[in-house]
């Protein structure tokens, strides 16, 4: 199984035990990047009746069996139709799956938050992505209000993998940000 070091790392991050008081918490890693010991997060859609695969993520937080907090970890593919495409695939499926899950499948949340962290080691033109995502972040903002069929929130990560041990404000900032949208 090929390892991902920066989906590892910031898998590590996301503990339950950081989330307390919110009651049932559940946690699922893929097991191809986040957690060996975890399983595929797949994202599915069935509103035609037969949920049809979206896309995997990374990471699902679920609250009472509900999708609240989505992962996606991107330490290669950072081009804007991956970045955009992966929102909007998450966006628009209505439940999600690991393996040995039975139906009915488990709900996205009707208020979900959907965090995507992107590796800027590998990018060249620094200043020129780190433009292109903002753009790609605000984009996104701009119509989560009026295009989606539920309340989503986005938030866009920009970090090299050095940055997870040697600038422990920024993993604070993420646990922050998911806990500060799961009490609400």
């Amino acid at each position: 199984m090929l390892v991902h070091p920066f989906h590892v790392a910031i898998g590590k991050l996301i503990k339950p035990e950081d989330f307390p008081g919110l009651g049932t918490i559940e946690i699922f890693k893929d097991n191809r990047a986040c957690d060996p010991k975890g399983r595929p997060v797949r994202l599915r859609n069935q509103a035609a009746g037969t949920p049809v695969l979206f896309c995997d993520v990374d990471i699902v937080i679920a609250v009472g069996r509900e999708a609240k907090v989505m992962i996606e970890i991107e330490e290669s593919n950072v081009k804007p139709n991956h970045v955009f495409g992966k929102f909007f695939a998450s966006a628009f499926s209505d439940c999600y799956t690991t393996t040995g899950m039975k139906k009915p499948y488990p709900p996205i949340a009707n208020s979900t938050l959907f965090i995507q962290v992107l590796d800027s080691s590998k990018s060249k033109r620094k200043m020129v992505k780190q433009k292109q995502w903002e753009r790609i972040s605000e984009s996104i903002q701009n119509v989560l209000p009026t295009f989606l069929p539920r309340k989503w929130e986005y938030r866009l990560f920009t970090w090299e993998y050095r940055d997870i041990a040697a600038r422990p404000e920024k993993a604070e900032e993420l646990l922050s940000i998911i806990k500060t949208f799961l009490l609400k």
